[in-house]
């Protein structure tokens, strides 16, 4: 169903309000924020919306995830097929060079990462680097060139510096078994090996800028020693605990309270899925003699695997515990009858959370998302309650990314570098609930268990736009899942002690497939403190 369809089924439920309302009898007149002097005087009714309506309990939403995938250049050596002397005379111009000489041939580790690197310290007259031998290759050296000797000629004679690159074709396969096994022998992590064409290449020894048969050329063969990666992360900016919605023990009625979330969710989106605890204190203050209030939550978990590690195919640590991002919310009562009320306002989701990190096993970073943005969440919310016993409650939200999270990453195997930004896809949620009170004791001064009441949630949200990728270097970053459409449910019991105190237990779980959920289930408990007459 399109955003316009879900917004057009929610403009007729706030109708409708009006209508059903009158038809239970209620005086047609309305109380909006203009009004503070009647305010006291439905209050002092017999029961009223503000009465009976408990806070909702919510689902989860963790934002869209992001997936790493490419792969990862771990390692490098090279091999160096020295002092092959070119024939005398030369073969024809259209031909290759193929040179065979007496092995055998050396793989070494150095700092240089390539023949371009080797010829800048030539023609500078820099002194090359250590190089360690960590392999013999009992073959002879050897060398086939990529360009014919014409070209080779043009090339040697067509630029004014010496020790020009000359392209070289791949070495015989038994340079590379022996490469892989030396490979192996310094690595943990499994990877492949790949000969590196565009870092390999020849040069005339002493720097001749002729070519015309008899020099002597030194073939640099480089190889790759790669590991695919392919991990899945929380969404960029949340530290992993999801990011807050209204919903998720919102009062649509201002209130002055304390209050405590948990929730323990399974199989949150990673690499393998871990059990997420949540836990969110906060509070809210009213203002404007009730009619408004501000609230702030504070979530933290025990568990967030923020810092992934990695041996390219998912994540082999559990996480620790990491402080979210801090929601803040303020509302204004609009539209208030006896019956029902309708509340609008606004949330911002501040990036406090850790940024997201990637990091293989071996100790080499790969990917850092940091945590910029800041997330925009206007919602309007009405309910409705007939009699001081049913009650049903609704929130319209969109969730939109006010800017993007900075990227970085490792492309080369040298470190992070910033690649560009990832913005979070913009999302609808349409939460709306059903409770009623089996149980009330309206005493003044009554203790113990004063209401029980059972509801239910169905919380759904939509993508309204597409997520980032970022592409960088044999990696791409992003969501690869597609949009995000879900429709969780929540099942529980609203419980009330004495004096302002409301305990929610819940259990949430999806309605939708395996490509549109978050976590597989989750208990919600929710307990609040309520100070002053709402």
């Amino acid at each position: 169903m399109s955003v316009v369809r879900w917004i057009g089924v929610w403009v007729a439920l706030v109708a409708a309000l009006g209508g059903i309302s009158d038809a239970w009898g209620d005086e047609p007149v309305e109380y909006t924020i203009a009004d503070a002097p009647r305010y006291d005087y439905y209050r002092d009714a017999d029961w009223s919306v503000i009465d009976r309506l408990p806070n909702m309990i919510g689902d989860y939403f963790g934002g869209t995830g992001i997936g790493f995938q490419g792969t990862a250049t771990i390692d490098r050596l090279f091999v160096v097929a020295n002092d092959l002397d070119s024939p005398n005379p030369l073969p024809g111009g259209g031909t290759v060079l193929m040179i065979t000489e007496p092995g055998p041939v050396g793989v070494f580790s150095s700092t240089v990462g390539s023949v371009q690197d080797i010829q800048q310290l030539l023609r500078t007259a820099a002194p090359l680097p250590a190089a360690t031998q960590v392999g013999t290759i009992a073959e002879n050296a050897t060398v086939t060139t990529a360009i014919n000797v014409g070209q080779i000629q043009a090339l040697v004679t067509g630029t004014p510096d010496a020790f020009d690159v000359i392209p070289v074709a791949a070495p015989p396969g038994t340079y590379q078994a022996v490469v892989d096994q030396s490979f192996q022998a310094r690595n943990t992590l499994a990877g492949t090996t790949q000969f590196n064409a565009s870092n390999s290449g020849a040069i005339l020894q002493g720097g001749a800028d002729t070519f015309n048969g008899g020099e002597d050329l030194d073939a640099f063969y480089f190889y790759d020693y790669q590991v695919a990666v392919n991990v899945v992360s929380p969404a960029a900016g949340t530290g992993g605990l999801g990011r807050s919605k209204f919903a998720e023990g919102g009062s649509l009625v201002p209130r002055d309270r304390v209050m405590f979330d948990y929730g323990n969710y399974g199989n949150v989106i990673t690499s393998g899925g871990v059990r997420l605890n949540r836990f969110v204190p906060g509070f809210e203050k009213t203002f404007l003699g009730g009619m408004a209030s501000v609230e702030a939550r504070f979530p933290f978990a025990a568990n967030v695997a923020t810092d992934i590690m990695t041996t390219g195919m998912g994540a082999t640590n559990q996480g620790d515990a990491a402080f979210g991002d801090i929601g803040i919310y303020g509302k204004v009562l609009v539209l208030y009858r006896p019956t029902h009320l309708i509340t609008a306002g606004l949330g911002v989701i501040v990036p406090t959370a850790e940024a997201t990190s990637v990091t293989l096993t071996n100790g080499m970073p790969l990917l850092r998302v940091d945590n910029d943005a800041v997330y925009l969440q206007p919602f309007v919310a009405c309910a409705w309650t007939p009699n001081d016993r049913f009650f049903a409650q609704s929130v319209l939200q969109l969730d939109l990314a006010a800017n993007g999270n900075r990227v970085s990453v490792n492309t080369d195997g040298t470190g992070l570098t910033q690649a560009g930004r990832l913005t979070d896809a913009n999302h609808l949620f349409w939460d709306v609930a059903f409770g009623y009170w089996l149980y009330q004791d309206n005493r003044r001064g009554a203790t113990g268990i004063t209401g029980v009441a059972p509801v239910v949630e169905f919380h759904y949200t939509e993508a309204i736009t597409d997520a980032d990728r970022v592409t960088a270097g044999p990696f791409q970053v992003g969501n690869f899942a597609g949009d995000l459409h879900m429709l969780n449910i929540v099942a529980g019991l609203q419980t009330t002690f004495g004096a302002g105190h409301n305990l929610s237990v819940a259990y949430t779980g999806p309605l939708t497939g395996e490509a549109n959920r978050q976590v597989d289930g989750g208990l919600r408990l929710f307990y609040s403190r309520q100070f002053g007459a709402n």
